[in-house]
């Protein structure tokens, strides 16, 4: 049988295919760990803001009811701020979590689509391949069915004196 002639593209696509798939699975692990990222920043956000209401009524109970000098009074005012200072940077880490996951989300995509191109680049030249090794099997018998019917068929000679009897 002969060579395929696209083999070349058959292995350079299967290639393809195979170096897509791969890109999809690693696309689609980093799009989960950003998904899980996300999840822990909100559980810290959602940790921190039920803590700090309780934070802040022990920082409120120390002067409470008390004479305090202005530079405790600073000090709390100051330990207040860090609560809010805190709670900003944990709601400013879950927006960069949320941003992270769309953009992993997105390369997902695009490798998704990448993924699905190639495969269908692969099953046309498969397909290809195929009608070429259906049409070479049907050339091969119509070849071997020629070389019986010259090797049954009549004799080609001019000879009347046979004693085949």
């Amino acid at each position: 049988m002969a060579r395929y002639a696209l083999q070349d593209m058959l292995r350079i696509r299967t290639m393809r295919e195979d170096r897509a798939g791969k890109e999809l699975v690693v696309a689609k692990r980093e799009r989960d760990s950003a998904e899980a990222r996300l999840n822990e920043h909100k559980q810290k956000l959602i940790d921190f803001q039920k803590e700090k209401d309780a934070r802040r009524d022990r920082l409120y109970a120390t002067v409470l009811h008390k004479i305090i000098k202005r530079e405790q009074l600073d000090r709390l005012k100051e330990e207040l701020a860090k609560l809010d200072e805190e709670e900003m940077l944990l709601a400013e880490a879950v927006k960069t979590a949320e941003k992270e996951l769309a953009d992993k989300t997105a390369a997902a995509d695009k490798a998704h689509t990448r993924f699905v191109i190639e495969s269908k680049n692969l099953m046309k030249i498969q397909s290809h391949k195929n009608a070429w090794v259906t049409e070479e099997a049907k050339e091969q018998e119509r070849i071997q069915d020629s070389e019986m019917e010259e090797f049954t068929g009549k004799r080609n000679t001019n000879d009347n004196y046979d004693d085949f009897n």
